[in-house]
């Protein structure tokens, strides 16, 4: 039987903490680029979802009553 697994959100921050013991050093290398480049993602406040990197483009409105 196959179960279905839920999708994990969290901070780009927080992906670096959990899976690469908070060392920026090591995920920049995992991934291919530059310490300076992670940072910047960290700046722009990039977020992770199921294991892929998302930029935020705008906040949202709600509607609110």
């Amino acid at each position: 039987m196959k179960t279905e697994r839920q999708a994990k959100a969290c901070t780009l921050l927080e992906f670096i903490a959990e899976k690469y013991g908070g060392n920026k050093s090591e995920f920049a290398r995992a991934q291919g680029v530059s310490r300076q480049q992670v940072n910047e993602w960290l700046v722009k406040k990039f977020i992770v979802f199921d294991g892929e990197m998302y930029s935020p483009r705008r906040t949202l409105a709600t509607n609110q009553k």
